[in-house]
């Protein structure tokens, strides 16, 4: 925006302490993070998790124990629905 001639202080540009704010907090406290970086979208808030490589690994819960137990349990009660 810069060519337009207006500042602004979200030009993507992310601050340290911004940063170790996520740091801090990034994958667990969702709510304290939207309110302490008020002027970052969810969505910038996770892409920048990932850029620091504090993203949580998908398979790290997507197939944990329980969520397999889960599934068994909901396929077992179900089968009989299909026929």
């Amino acid at each position: 925006m810069s060519e337009l001639g207006v500042e602004t202080d979200r030009a993507g540009k992310w601050y340290e302490e911004e940063k170790e704010i996520l740091k801090k907090n990034y994958p667990d406290e969702k709510e304290k993070l939207k309110n302490e970086l008020e002027n970052r979208t969810w969505n910038a808030i996770k892409l920048k998790a990932m850029d620091l490589g504090l993203a949580r690994d998908q398979e790290e819960y997507r197939y944990s124990e329980e969520v397999k137990e889960q599934l068994r349990n909901l396929a077992e009660d179900s089968k009989y629905l299909w026929i």
